[in-house]
């Protein structure tokens, strides 16, 4: 016997706690509460347990425990989180409990009543369990056990031990241990397992052997076994059941699952692991009666794949498993159920495939790859297959009506069936489930016995014992509580008013119903038409010919068919006539239905009154309603539905194809019905209203879509039919209304199958029948498209159809007053009119083109052009086509009213010229629109009488063949154009006399835009006249100028008497042209009152003789100074031409008259009588001795072109006014004393009422600059002047007694009239606030030089001017500072931080746009304004940068150009004046341009590292260049270079800063450098020129540095131990600087060494006294090592050549001792030694290195 060393220490516990308990006195038991965490008495939570005593309580702290917990008494464990959820977010910090045991549990629990709350339980990849019930220390069936709000995670799966994998939470029965069959043995229960979070295990939950638990709102996942609930054998106590189930659990499946410590999640094991895949709750090996309940548990996948289950439910022989709303998403099996035997047995009866127990109720299965899997997949193939099972039927599942399977991939119900045969299987179907159900082997459909479970009783069925039968039980009908298997057999069993519900599926039954029923399908109350409908009810006809059969043949009254479809899939029918369905009584209302029929030669759907004589006149059936229904029948030739002989209501159906959609045959009935708010759309007839005998009941057509569909093939067609009709009325006493409906023929016009085209007339509305008196049809409120014709009533003679017209919507429609067809083509109509016919037009687009020849016809449109419209049909493409055409004489008079004419590509609305006699054209309220250029006229008449008003005119362009008019009057007399606007083209109006007579036409009010020429006159040769032509309140404008334009133009014509008057011509370059070669004009001509706006001339005028003078006067010239005088606004009269235009207008509404002046006037201007006088630019008064101007009446203006453009040089008082008079305006004139005029510059000699005085300047007077001898009365007012320079006051008003208004004026100093320099002013005068303006321009910056810029850099330099100004209450300027374009350009400006940046109205005219404006070389203009008045000095407007173009030794100046209308402006509420004068405009005398040094450095080449070489710099200052003081060059040396200069006497080292000293323009100087490198290649020496503070010139020069080697080799003389003395010479072969020598030394190698020889080709010389020299030319320095040489001894004569010379002078010196140069081996004796050398030696040179004596052979270097 085995005991646990725990075991022991318990028992010990208990002991010592019951010896306890006898010594406290009675009642006195009491639980105590233990704390576990740091700092407290017990840090491990082993310890506290151990200590305690039964039922204490033990709270732990925050932290991580590393230990295994075994708790072997009634205990409380509560962590930190012991009342939060275990994937609640809010957790606070932890109680950590960590594995420390390899196949450890975290804690075991080996006593009952045992409570863990809110703990953290984390174990590892060996960890066995989270939390473990030992099953060996419990004695109760009660545990009360509660695991409560945790977190368990981490229990490994090391994929060794399969018993040994992970679990989260485990329990196993304590009073059963694990076996196979634990029917009728004890149970436990009282376990309260919820709110734990559990993750990264084998099993999550698992609970095993009769233990029942309350497991509830736990969250697991990445887990193998989400919850696993295995072999409950025996039924827990009834009362006890609904608190002990799996309900209110979140699992998600994983692929993965476990825990390791170096992968995070454990691998998947394929040779251990279990073969039933990964479940989120399994329920395994339920029996014995027992049952477990699932409940609105929520199970999901995070993929879903391999083997997953949401339930996987297996071996429930004798137990029932129960699933209540349990939701389950992407899981590859919602729920799977199969067995689980794993090996061979023999008890047939053990572990059944699936029990008769399985049920499941309501709830969702959404997504995966199988709803329900019904499985064998894991039966091991060796199972006996002579064994079966003996229970039969009872084998089943049961699905309720509630469960919602959808989205999956694969079926919804599988039956996997490799060895189901094994077993018997019965699944029941709820009512209403919607699903599929599909097989693998479509071979087991065959097995496959479908029957009824009557009121849960199984029908007695026959079976073969030896073939194995899957048994689908579907329940189709249910009246009450009882169910049955077909629809018939619910029926035949229902009492009179039974309800039948009727479930998904297909039925193929014939139903007669005989008694008041109610059939509802699974979609009652699910609009059949666009509703989202479920799974369907289908009843089609049963296998075999149906012609006459129905599926519904109802005779009874009180009938619903609610929710269904029917379906014909039979195409051709053996005999014409019958109904698929057909129901006959009073009250049937079929709603929500579908019916769906292919024959050909059937009724899908008739409802028939119950009557025996169709003609009995007491006939009253009604009752029918058939509403929301769609009905197709695409073949037949009778009508969709029929309701016939009865009053109903059809409503919201949809009716697709039959020879009609809806038939309603009235009979003799006197109950009406209605017809509304159906889609219907009949190949020949949509709605056919037939057989209404003598009934007299209102039948209501409304709100129906009346469509013409097309057939498909297979519609039999019985014959063609020409006419297609949304509304056939065909009785003889219809009463009907018809009302709000759509008519719309589209597809009237289809192709048969013959391939046939079938041209069908199309009809909304048509009567077909003779009618009785008392028959009512009203049409009204319809809408009628796609239609040949909207209604007919030709063959019934009504009477009218003007109200029908009138009261209905048509795409298209003409109708002829009083007529009885309403035309969907206006040709059709004008074909059908007679003479004085009214044919008027509903809106519409109408694709034809109009020829008019009926006389006296009106043809107008009842709403208007906008809406009307006839689009002309294309023609070929060199056919052009006209719109509409009257090209007949005496026609009458023709009205053509209120269209859009487009489309046309040669004319709109025409009149032929030759139609002229005897029709007379009224062409009114029209639009006329080409399709694109178009080649003649918009609209044209040309007969007597006719007008052209109100139209609307695209116009015509000019072509090679025709100059287009957009309105064109020719050959007509008495003719009225007026109100018509013509855009674009060449000519927007013309009149011509092309061979008639053209006289009194009347042009008013009429608008052309953008055309070519605003109204010609023309004729031809030989009928040229036109007379009598009055055009008034006409605009002829172009929206920007053009050139050659016109706005009128005469031209090949004789015109005689033109009034025109009231016009604006604008933007054109001929206001009034009169052709100078080929029109004249006779009088009287009257131009009066006109506006000539932007023209460059506005009359054109110089006829050669002169025939008449042009009225011209008082017509506004688009200025106040009248027409120019030359150039664009001037009057271009030839030598010929005379206009009289003074005096003309002074502003567009011509409000006042202007007369001139101009010129040098030498006389004082006296003026007597009201006058405006304008003064032109350039106009000089100078009187002697006297005043510009005496004025001694009132209400006269004197006012100049432009501010100060006009100079009065007063001789006494500038302008004198006498006293008493009123209304002075003087504006714009400037007053010059000259400081010798003596006498005010206006003195007003007395009391004057109302003076208004601006922009006037008046200056340098001896005197005031306005002067009152007496206070002036009325509206004084005195702004926008400049007083400046006079030696009295600006304005003196001190003789008067109240103060005027002087605000606003400038007084010549920015302080105001008090300032030190300003004009002052008298008492009585107010001049606060004032206004000022001088402008400067500060020295120039940026530069080098002050007002010096430099040419010839890269980037040039630019040199910066800002002009500012000293301003009081200025809101904008514009002037234009001037500079020399030969020699500055400018580079860019600035206006950022003006105080004028936005746009300004700047001359009072035009606005310009705020910024700089350099376009014209030479001139610079400013222009900008501010939102409110700018006050201050030295305010910043812009600046501008220049550089340099060319030198010059003149001035450059930067003046301001007052000649370009300079403004400065202040706000138009300051009063009368926006002017301000500027008192000084100061610019800068001289910008200098001058040329910069250069800089040169000779030589670049040819250095060498190590070799010191000189170069000269030499700095150039050009003849164009500037003095300098003094300059100073640098130079960058290169690492490791030497750089020296000579400073006259030596070289001294360089040091930056070398002085130059002064450097006139035109002068040059040297500096002589030498440089030793360090590194070859080309050198980078940058240089700069400055003069000691400013930077002139850099210059980057390049030098060719050579490398330098260090050259080494032997020498040895021939005869001799001694090397020392052999001389060794480099000579470059190039550059002769470089020249290198040694002598050899005493060594034995390497004896000589030549250091820093320049790279390149040279001559070696290796030479010493009496041995023959070696010479070689072509030495490169690569070579940097020689070869040892000998020189040859013997030279003694020293000729490079050993002979008898050499031999002789040793034979004279023989014997001589010392240095004697006969000693060839220089051993200090002459001798034989010496003679041997030479004898050795004989005939070698060293001269001729390809000879064969040539002593050194192939020797180099």
């Amino acid at each position: 016997m085995k005991v646990h060393t725990k075991f022991i220490q318990a028992f010990g516990a208990l002991l010592i706690a019951a010896l306890l308990f006898a010594a406290l006195p009675a009642g006195e038991v009491k639980a105590d509460t233990l704390v576990v965490g740091p700092g407290e008495t017990y840090t491990s939570i082993q310890a506290a347990i151990d200590a305690a005593n039964p039922y204490d309580t033990i709270e732990v702290a925050a932290g991580e425990y590393v230990e295994n917990i075994v708790i072997d008494k009634p205990l409380t464990l509560l962590g930190p989180n012991h009342e939060i959820a275990g994937d609640s977010e809010n957790r606070v910090d932890e109680a950590i409990i960590l594995n420390s045991v390899e196949l450890g549990t975290n804690i075991i629990i080996e006593s009952t009543d045992v409570t863990i709350k809110g703990f953290f339980l984390e174990g590892n990849e060996k960890a066995r369990n989270g939390i473990w019930f030992n099953e060996q220390f419990a004695e109760n069936t009660d545990l009360n056990i509660t695991i409560q709000n945790n977190i368990i995670q981490k229990m490994g799966n090391d994929g060794s031990v399969k018993e040994e994998r992970g679990r989260g939470i485990y329990f196993t029965n304590p009073l059963e241990s694990s076996n196979t069959n634990l029917k009728g043995k004890p149970y436990v229960y009282g376990i309260d397992i919820s709110y734990n979070y559990v993750q990264f295990a084998e099993g999550g939950i698992i609970l095993r052997d009769n233990v029942y638990a309350n497991i509830g709102y736990n969250k697991v996942e990445n887990a193998n076994e989400g919850i696993l609930v295995e072999w409950v054998m025996s039924p827990i106590d009834p009362s006890l059941l609904e608190q002990h189930t799996v309900h209110h659990n979140t699992v998600i499946i994983h692929d993965e699952y476990g825990w390791n410590e170096n992968t995070g999640f454990a691998e998947y094991y394929p040779d251990v692991k279990d073969t039933y895949g990964c479940s989120g709750i399994r329920l395994n090996v339920i029996g014995g009666g027992a049952k477990v309940i699932a409940r609105e548990n929520n199970v999901s996948a995070s993929t879903a794949s391999n083997d997953h289950a949401g339930f996987n439910v297996a071996s429930l022989n004798s137990g029932k498993v129960q699933l209540f709303d349990n939701v389950i998403t992407d899981v590859r099996d919602g729920i799977r159920l199969w067995g689980t035997q794993e090996s061979g047995g023999t008890d047939g009866d053990d572990n059944p495939l699936i029990s008769q127990n399985f049920q499941v109720f309501g709830g969702t299965i959404t997504g995966g790859h199988y709803g329900i899997h019904i499985t064998d997949w894991y039966y091991r193939t060796g199972y006996d297959e002579t064994i079966r099972g003996s229970v039969g039927l009872q084998n089943r599942v049961y699905l309720d009506g509630n469960l919602q399977i959808s989205g999956q991939s694969g079926h919804k119900i599988r039956i996997f069936n490799d060895y189901i045969d094994y077993r018997d299987v019965t699944v029941k179907l709820g009512m209403n489930l919607v699903t599929n159900v599909d097989f693998d082997n479509p071979d087991d459909v065959e097995k496959v016995n479908v029957f009824v479970d009557l009121n849960g009783e199984d029908v007695p069925n026959t079976r073969n014992e030896d073939t194995a039968e899957i048994f689908i039980i579907k329940l189709v009908a249910k009246i009450g509580d009882n169910y049955y298997s077909s629809i018939q057999e619910a029926i035949d069993a229902a009492s009179a008013y039974d309800t039948i519900n009727v479930a998904a599926g297909t039925y193929a039954e014939l139903l007669t119903i005989t008694k008041p029923l109610t059939l509802l399908g699974p979609n009652a109350d699910i609009d059949g038409t666009t509703g989202t409908r479920t799974d369907e009810a289908i009843i089609t006809f049963p296998e075999g010919d149906n012609s006459g059969w129905s599926i519904i043949d109802a005779e009874s009254n009180d009938i619903t068919v609610n929710g269904f479809t029917f379906k014909n899939d039979q195409i051709v029918n053996s005999a014409s006539g019958g109904w698929d369905l057909i129901l006959i009584g009073e009250n049937i209302e079929f709603v929500n239905n579908r019916v769906i029929s292919q024959a050909q030669q059937k009724i899908p759907f008739k409802i028939q009154g119950p009557f025996t004589d169709s003609s009995d006149p007491n006939n009253d059936y009604a009752g029918a309603i058939v509403k929301y229904n769609y009905f197709e029948s695409p073949n037949t030739y009778w009508s969709t539905v029929i309701m016939q002989g009865i009053g109903a209501t059809v409503q919201n159906n949809t009716m697709v194809g039959g020879s009609n959609g809806i038939q309603i045959q009235p009979y003799s009935n006197t109950v009406g019905g209605i017809v509304s708010h159906n889609d219907v759309s009949g190949y020949i007839m949509s709605i056919w209203h037939n057989y209404q005998i003598g009934g007299n009941g209102l039948w209501i057509y409304e709100y129906n879509n009346v469509s013409a569909p097309i057939p498909p093939t297979t519609y039999y067609h019985y014959g063609v039919v020409g006419t297609w009709g949304g509304i056939r009325v065909q009785t003889q006493t219809p009463n009907i209304e018809v009302r709000f409906n759509t008519f719309n023929g589209e597809n009237d016009d289809y192709t048969l199958d013959t391939s046939e085209l079938l041209e069908r007339n199309s009809l909304g509305v048509f009567y077909w029948d003779s009618l009785y008196s008392g028959s009512q049809i009203n049409v009204h409120d319809n809408i009628f498209v796609n239609v040949d014709q909207n209604v007919d009533n030709q063959t019934l003679a009504l009477g009218d159809l003007n109200g029908v017209f009138a009261n209905n919507t048509f795409e298209r429609s003409a109708y002829i007053e009083n007529g009885y067809l309403i035309y969907t083509s206006i040709q059709d109509a004008i074909d059908a009119a007679a003479d004085g016919d009214t044919i008027e037009v509903g809106p519409g687009t109408y694709n034809e083109k109009l020829v008019i020849d009926v006389p006296n016809l009106t043809i107008k449109s009842t709403d208007g052009a906008a809406a009307t419209i006839i689009n002309v049909p294309d023609e070929a493409e060199d056919v052009k086509n006209t719109g509409v055409l009257v090209n007949e004489t005496n026609l009458g008079v023709i009205t053509f009213d209120g269209f859009t004419v487009q489309n046309f590509t040669e004319n709109g609305i025409v009149q032929g010229m030759a139609a002229h006699e005897g029709t007379t054209f009224h062409v009114l309220n029209n639009i006329v629109m080409p399709k694109a250029d178009y080649l003649r006229n918009g609209i044209q008449v040309s007969g007597d009488g006719s007008t052209v008003i109100g139209n609307t005119i695209q116009g015509a362009p000019l072509t090679e063949d025709w100059a287009g008019s957009g309105i064109m009057v020719v050959n007509a007399s008495d003719v009225t154009v007026k109100n018509n606007t013509v855009s674009g083209g060449d000519i927007g109006i013309t009149i011509q006399n092309y061979s008639g007579i053209v006289n009194n036409i009347t042009i008013n009010n009429n608008t052309v835009e953008e055309a070519r020429i605003g109204l010609a006159l023309y004729g031809r040769e030989g009928y040229r006249g036109i007379s009598n032509i009055t055009m008034d309140n006409n605009t002829f404008t172009r929206e920007e100028y053009a050139s050659p334009a016109y706005g009128v133009n005469i031209q090949t014509a004789d015109v005689s008497g033109i009034t025109f008057t009231n016009n604006l011509i604008e933007n054109v370059s001929y206001g009034f042209r009169v052709s100078n070669t080929s029109a004249t004009v006779a009088g009287p001509v009257s131009l009066r009152h006109n506006q000539f706006v932007y023209n460059y001339y506005p009359i054109l005028y110089y006829n050669d003789p002169v025939t008449v003078t042009i009225d011209a006067k008082e017509n506004w010239w688009d200025s106040i100074a009248g027409p120019a005088e030359s150039g664009f606004g001037s009057l271009y009269l030839g030598t010929t031409g005379l206009v009289d235009y003074i005096p003309w207008c002074g502003d567009p509404e011509c409000s006042f008259l202007v007369y001139p002046l101009e010129g040098e006037i030498t006389e004082t201007v006296v003026i007597d009588s009201p006058i405006v006088y304008l003064l032109k630019d350039g106009t000089v008064i100078n009187p002697a001795g006297g005043p510009c101007f005496d004025i001694t009446a009132s209400y006269v203006t004197i006012m100049t072109e432009s501010p100060a453009g006009a100079v009065c040089y007063p001789g006494s008082p500038g302008i004198q006014v006498a006293a008493g008079v009123k209304n002075i305006t003087i504006e714009g004139l400037e007053i010059d004393g000259e400081d010798t005029a003596i006498g005010n510059g206006i003195d007003f000699l007395g009391a004057v009422t109302d003076v208004i005085i601006s922009d006037t300047y008046i200056h340098d007077m001896v005197g005031d600059g306005v002067h009152f001898a007496a206070q002036p009365d009325g509206f004084v007012e005195i702004k926008g002047n400049l007083f400046m320079d006079n030696t009295g006051e600006g304005v003196d008003n001190s003789a008067g007694s109240s103060a005027i208004d002087a605000t606003f004026n400038a007084w010549g100093d920015y302080s105001g009239p008090k300032g030190t320099y300003g004009d002052d002013v008298s008492d009585f005068v107010t001049y606060d606030p004032w206004t000022h303006v001088d402008v400067y321009v500060s020295d120039g910056f940026g530069s080098r030089y002050l007002n010096e810029v430099a040419l010839g850099e890269v980037p040039a330099e630019g040199i910066t001017y800002s002009v500012y100004a000293n301003l009081q209450k200025a809101h904008g300027a514009q002037f234009t500072l001037t500079y020399d374009p030969v020699k500055l350009q400018v580079s860019s400006t600035s206006t950022d931080g003006t105080v004028f940046p936005y746009e300004w109205t700047g001359d009072t005219t035009e606005t310009v746009a705020p910024g700089v404006d350099t376009s014209v070389p030479g001139k610079i203009t400013f222009a900008g304004g501010a939102i409110t008045a700018v006050s201050g000095e030295d305010q910043f407007l812009f600046s501008v940068t220049f550089t340099g173009a060319a030198t010059t030794d003149e001035l450059n100046p930067l003046f301001f150009d007052e000649l370009d209308e300079d403004w400065y402006g202040m706000n138009p509420l300051y009063g009368s004046s926006l002017n301000i004068y500027a008192a000084g405009m100061v610019g800068i005398a001289d910008v200098n341009v001058y040329d910069l040094p250069t800089l040169k450095i000779v030589p670049l080449e040819n250095f060498a590292v190590g070799n010191a070489k000189e170069f000269t710099l030499t700095v150039t200052n050009p003849a164009t260049g500037r003095d300098y003081t003094a300059l100073n060059v640098d130079l960058v040396v290169p690492d490791g270079a030497v750089l020296e200069y000579w400073d006259g006497d030596s070289w001294e080292l360089y040091e930056p800063g070398v002085d130059i000293g002064e450097l006139d323009a035109g002068a040059t100087a040297d500096v002589l450098f030498h440089i030793t490198f360090a590194t070859a290649g080309d050198i980078n020496i940058p240089v700069t020129l400055n003069d000691g503070t400013t930077f002139l010139v850099d210059q980057t020069f390049t030098f060719t540095v050579l490398n330098a080697f260090t050259v080494t080799g032997t020498v040895q003389m021939q005869g001799r131990t001694e090397r020392a003395g052999v001389l060794i010479e480099l000579a470059h072969n190039e550059f002769a600087e470089y020249m290198y020598d040694t002598l050899s030394t005493n060594i034995i190698t390497d004896n000589y060494t030549l250091l820093n020889v320049a790279d390149g080709l040279y001559t070696l010389t290796i030479t010493h006294d009496r041995y023959l020299d070696f010479v070689y030319t072509s030495y490169s320095t690569a070579d940097l090592d020689l070869t040892r040489l000998e020189l040859r001894g013997g030279d003694v004569q020293k000729d490079n050549l050993i002979d008898i010379f050499d031999a002789s002078l040793v034979g004279l010196n023989y014997g001589a001792a010392g240095n004697n140069s006969a000693d060839a081996n220089f051993d200090s004796t002459v001798n034989i030694q010496d003679l041997a050398m030479i004898g050795g030696n004989f005939d070698l040179q060293s001269t001729v290195p390809s000879a064969t004596n040539y002593a050194y052979g192939t020797w180099t270097p």
